[in-house]
């Protein structure tokens, strides 16, 4: 009689578990932040933009924005990684944000013949996209890469460039160091 009471007593444990362990799972079940949300964190971190489009959805969101300081448009989007499990997602939610990016190709647009002829000077290139330079002659990435970040910086409204890097390169693709954002100082790495 001993043996079905502690039979009992283990099945009541397990349920208990299996209980609990339905209930974190329901939990951890996590969805895209909404278009609204984004924004919100948008102009906290950027400020005041306006909403060119928009798209939410359960697994994915993203808005568009056109930045009210400076015009230009950048996109901050949602989405879930992981797996689902009988309708419970496990994983995460991630967000990217391409404003830092936009911001250096909008002030490139300004000075690009600056920086096209600073670069050919040294027989190096400047790319917006990938806010990066790639250099012929390692020796030169110092004077080349703080020369155009001086010049990028001179259309930086409000210091919003702070903190941001231009990475340099040489002609195989390995980093040679990089110039941050206000300093304009290159660093080896």
């Amino acid at each position: 009689m001993n043996g079905g009471k502690m039979n009992k007593r283990i099945c009541r444990k397990l349920t208990i578990i299996g209980i609990l362990s339905l209930v974190i799972l329901s939990l951890c079940a996590c969805k895209a932040k909404t278009a609204r949300q984004l924004k919100s964190e948008a102009r906290a971190e950027h400020g005041h933009a306006k909403v060119i489009s928009k798209y939410t959805s359960d697994n994915y969101s993203y808005v568009v924005l056109k930045d009210k300081e400076q015009g230009f448009t950048y996109t901050v989007a949602s989405g879930l990684h992981g797996i689902s499990i009988d309708g419970s997602s496990l994983g995460g939610s991630y967000t990217y944000d391409d404003f830092n990016e936009r911001l250096l190709e909008y002030c490139y647009g300004f000075v690009r013949r600056q920086v096209d002829e600073l670069c050919s000077q040294y027989g190096a290139s400047y790319d917006p996209v990938e806010c990066s330079i790639t250099v012929n002659n390692p020796d030169e990435a110092a004077d080349v890469s703080e020369g155009c970040a001086k010049v990028l910086v001179t259309h930086d409204k409000k210091n919003r460039l702070n903190g941001k890097i231009i990475i340099v390169y040489d002609t195989k693709g390995e980093i040679l160091g990089d110039v941050m954002f206000p300093e304009c100082i290159y660093i080896p790495r």
